[in-house]
């Protein structure tokens, strides 16, 4: 048979539980017999400590001695007089006449003896030296000095008296501690005072279970919880094959038992004296209410098996939301109080002492009245101030009611406010912030529909519809039904793909299973909330049972959808649903525009002082274009990109065709007035527009993200004819050539500096393809005008892929521009010249001939043709 010998021990005036000792049941017969023996106990196991608290008065503890020079009742005795831990002390007085006491025999057999600590206290008076000696002879002689003289500290108080004992006690079977007053002192009414005296020694072999904790150390009913053990090598010999085992004392009668072993740790290595060591194991789903472990080192030939266990307690909360808010009537009829309904989630009754509410002031609780009233699993309680005048407004409810006097009448603000449920511990079990848009008013009850949802999500709560007004005491008229099918998301699987995919997400809100619904998907195009067949895009036959609880994602192409916002309305439909209102699911998708669907076609970088700088885009597609959430950004040749800049938080549309300008300031409006009509597009942002004056990236991003355009514009892409630039914009020639190809670009040449608006001043666009090679205007004039300024050539090749070579020469034969080397080529194409040569010179007047040189991608086959542009200037 095995028990469990448990001390209640004082350390630094905290009491502590610890677990000592695993006995047989011979042996604990044996040990208590030692203890106990008040003729001459004597201490096997250590630490021993005496705090003089369990004798009766003027008694000494079992085994301790006291001269008789003073009395002959003993120099020493025991008295309640000032002890430094409750609620004796060990005194004498007269510092004049020579006085021992001597502790119980200590039987130091294979330990290495430690030290000695105690606390002592004088009177000013007591002024004799004191010397502390030891015997190994039983107490026949005390030849081994533990300490110097001792002598008052000259302090009244308790001093702790530290010592180390001498080595030569170790392994003594027969060893006992004395106390010398020398009375060597003049103070003959001079008292001095020990108490709660320590001696240890330590154990060759010996492994101790120090310490007991948990992670985590405040856990709630059904956490796992990991028990860390520290096991200390208290000997004085390194130890090895140590175990540890772990057990739940459930039975809670300080007994580790087989049924209870829930975790065993071995260790694999070994331990030198005073190394530790940290073992855990997990306690898996703890339950509510406080739990006890114990843990116990396991060592083969350990001296001492008063350290070998320790008991730790853990409180286990109850998970939160065990008890919920469940319907709240904060604005009643007049005369009729306020309450609040409170339901209980989990499958165990739960007691309410100790319990507290609160509204959004959590600082000022009000307790529920000490009761022994439990609240049943499954069951509702209503909380009220006055339950009498709430039975006269709710005759027909027969609910467990616990009024609460200290309740304010007006406890809940009738434009909205918060109640706040506290568990005994103090932790918030639930919380609702709720407002008068949730519902529970005009005369009605605030329901919650689920209990297991959030609390705080305003769609979980509703305006009772029961014909009372109220459901207290009983399940909500909002509750789940039986048949509940809920659409909940409609949203975008893949926004970007194309076509894009569209899902929707359901769930089976009812008790039983459910199947076979419709599911279908519209586009909200008129935008009133409301599911149209014209504007049905989707719709799918579900033959699938979904169980309680349990949701499906039923997606859909969309094929050909426009780009931009579509509010998306998302529909469900089951014959057997009991509840409809919930059937559809509302949300928008952002869909991309395609690449190039709006352009960079003119950039003011470097206005003239006092005016504004100014991006215009222009819409190429063939649809209208909303700018609303569409971003622009900007990267110096220097720097890193710029934050990316929303063009406008509101719908803005941009016709087919229709230009739209973004500015830093109104004064662009100054400058070119006929911006002011309404008809014009312009948005003027104080901030997000800064354009570098040596050039920079530009970039346009949709509403997605998508980069849809992006210009790098350089001065040099200015017309090299014109001296200062400053106060004219770069205008793209042909809206459907490359945005970086700096032959499609030049200097504004209306005398208003840019066009912003309005179609650019140097708009070109090439003539069809008859031959090889054709110019589009032939001749044209490059000077600057913004009339035919430059030449479109247009080439058709007999291959899909190609390498272009372009050369110009004059009438003499001279190459004096080379317009394409190495550029990639398709079977028909554009190229622009400006006029001017390889030097950024004008050309003169005059026929200039043109060679296209063309290489197909495999290098197999050279193509080539000739044309003639001629140069001309207005006369």
């Amino acid at each position: 048979m095995v028990c469990l010998i448990i001390f209640q021990l004082r350390f630094g005036g905290l009491m502590r539980s610890t677990i000592f000792l695993f006995l047989t049941l011979s042996k604990i017969f044996l040990f208590l017999a030692l203890l106990t023996d008040r003729e001459g106990a004597q201490i096997r196991f250590f630490p021993y400590r005496e705090n003089f608290d369990s004798v009766s008065l003027p008694s000494l503890p079992p085994g301790w001695i006291t001269s008789f020079n003073r009395s002959i009742s003993g120099d020493f005795g025991t008295s309640h007089s000032i002890p430094l831990s409750e609620s004796t002390a060990v005194l004498s007085t007269n510092a004049t006449i020579l006085q021992t006491l001597v502790s119980t025999l200590l039987d130091f057999s294979g330990l290495e003896a430690d030290s000695l600590t105690f606390y002592e206290r004088r009177s000013s008076s007591h002024n004799s030296g004191v010397r502390i000696e030891a015997s190994t002879d039983g107490g026949d002689t005390f030849p081994v000095p533990v300490s110097d003289t001792l002598v008052n500290t000259g302090v009244t108080s308790y001093v702790a008296r530290r010592l180390r004992l001498p080595d030569v006690l170790s392994d003594r079977p027969s060893v006992r501690i004395r106390w010398r007053v020398l009375g060597n002192g003049t103070g003959t009414s001079g008292t001095i005072r020990y108490d709660d005296v320590t001696i240890s020694a330590r154990a060759h072999s010996d492994a101790s279970v120090d310490r007991v904790s948990f992670l985590p150390p405040f856990p709630r009913a059904g956490d796992s919880v990991t028990v860390v053990a520290t096991i200390r090598n208290a000997g004085t010999l390194s130890i090895n094959a140590i175990s540890a085992d772990f057990f739940e004392d459930k039975n809670r009668d300080f007994l580790p038992e087989e049924i209870e072993l829930f975790g065993s740790v071995n260790f694999g290595f070994s331990l030198a004296p005073n190394e530790t060591a940290t073992v855990s194991s997990v306690l898996r789903s703890v339950i509510y209410g406080n739990i006890s472990v114990i843990v116990v080192a396991r060592l083969a030939g350990d001296q001492n098996p008063l350290n070998d266990a320790a008991l730790a307690r853990l409180s286990v909360d109850l998970p939160q939301y065990s008890v919920v808010i469940n319907e709240i009537d904060y604005a009643p009829p007049p005369g009729e109080p306020e309450w609040i309904e409170l339901y209980n989630t989990t499958a165990n009754e739960i007691g309410l002492d100790g319990w507290a509410v609160s509204n959004r002031n959590s600082s000022s609780r009000y307790a529920l009245p000490h009761t022994s009233q439990f609240l049943p699993a499954a069951g509702y309680v209503v909380i009220t101030k006055d339950s009498t005048l709430f039975r006269e407004s709710n005759a027909a409810a027969a609910p467990a009611i616990i009024q609460v006097p200290s309740l304010p009448t007006f406890l809940l603000n009738n434009q909205g406010d918060a109640v706040v449920l506290f568990a005994p511990e103090g932790t918030v079990m639930d919380s609702v912030r709720f407002t008068p848009s949730w519902g529970g008013n005009h005369g009605t009850s605030l329901e919650r529909i689920e209990s297991g949802r959030n609390s705080n999500d305003s769609t979980n709560w509703g305006s009772s519809r029961d014909p009372s007004g109220g459901t207290p005491g009983r399940q909500n008229y909002l509750t789940p039904l039986e048949y509940d099918v809920r659409a909940l998301r409609v949203y975008a699987q893949d926004s970007l793909s194309a076509p894009p995919v569209i899902a929707l997400t359901i769930r089976n809100e009812g008790r039983v299973e459910a199947g076979s619904f419709d599911v279908s998907i519209y586009d909200d195009i008129n935008s009133d909330s409301a599911a149209q067949p014209a504007e049905r895009i989707a719709y799918s036959r579900i033959d699938r049972i979904l169980k309680p609880a349990d949701s499906i994602a039923v997606s859909f192409i969309w094929s050909n959808p426009s780009p931009g916002v579509h509010h998306m309305i998302g529909t469900v439909g089951f014959p057997a649903d009991l509840r409809v209102s919930d059937n559809l699911a509302y949300g928008f998708i952002r869909l991309p525009y395609p690449n190039g669907a709006l352009i960079i076609n003119e950039i003011m970088y470097e206005p003239l002082s006092g005016n504004s700088e100014y991006i215009e885009l222009l819409n190429r597609c063939d649809r209208p274009v909303d700018l609303r959430d569409w971003e622009m950004s900007s990267v110096s040749r220097t720097s890193v990109p710029t934050s990316a800049h929303p063009l406008t938080r509101l719908p803005f549309i941009i016709s087919a065709g229709e230009y739209a300008v973004i500015s830093s300031d109104s004064s662009l409006l100054r400058q070119f007035p006929y911006l002011a009509d309404p008809s014009s597009h312009v948005i003027i942002r104080q901030s997000g527009i800064s354009l570098n004056n040596s050039g920079e990236r530009i970039i346009l991003q949709d509403l997605t993200g998508r980069t849809i355009d992006s210009v790098f514009y350089l001065p040099a892409w200015h017309n090299a004819g014109i001296d200062d630039h400053s106060g004219r914009s770069l205008e793209r020639i042909n809206p459907n050539l490359s945005g970086n190809d700096s032959r499609n670009w030049s200097t504004c040449a209306n005398p208003l500096g840019g066009t912003p608006g309005r179609r650019n001043s140097l708009y070109t666009t090439p003539s069809a393809a008859g031959a090889a090679i054709s110019f589009s205007p032939n001749p044209f004039s490059p000077d600057g005008d913004g009339f035919e300024d430059v030449t479109i050539m247009s080439y058709q090749l007999p291959v899909s892929a190609s390498v272009l070579r372009v050369r110009i020469y004059d009438s003499m034969g001279r190459l004096i521009r080379m317009l394409a080397d190495g550029e990639p080529g398709a079977s028909r194409g554009e190229l622009i010249w400006d006029g001017f040569d390889n030097d950024r010179r004008r050309v003169s007047m005059g026929i200039y001939v043109v060679l296209l040189e063309a290489r197909s991608a495999d290098g197999q086959r050279i193509f080539s043709s000739k044309g003639v542009v001629v140069v001309a200037a207005r006369m």
